[in-house]
């Protein structure tokens, strides 16, 4: 049974899959990052988070989504994650 905030964010990436990839990646990498600078026990470095914020948009956000999307397709094209692995070895 999928939980209520499961379900919305289900439906987020539904309606708008690289907008709702970015927006998470951004905020759980952030909060990551705040954490992690918390526990360094030095002053927040503001720059070096905006920084993470950044890159998890980019890279993390659009990149990931892009991967999948590509890499399922691939999967899809080859007869599921068997035949995506089975091609994979033959071509190695």
């Amino acid at each position: 049974m999928m939980s209520a905030g499961l379900a919305r964010y289900a439906a987020a990436y539904q309606r708008s899959p690289i907008k709702t990839s970015v927006v998470s990646g951004v905020v759980v990498k952030t909060a990551a990052d705040v954490v992690a600078q918390s526990l360094e026990r030095r002053p927040l470095d503001a720059r070096r988070t905006a920084a993470i914020a950044m890159f998890s948009a980019t890279v993390g956000g659009v990149g990931n989504y892009l991967f999948i999307r590509e890499a399922s397709r691939l999967a899809a094209a080859a007869g599921g994650a068997r035949g995506a692995a089975a091609a994979a070895a033959a071509r190695s």
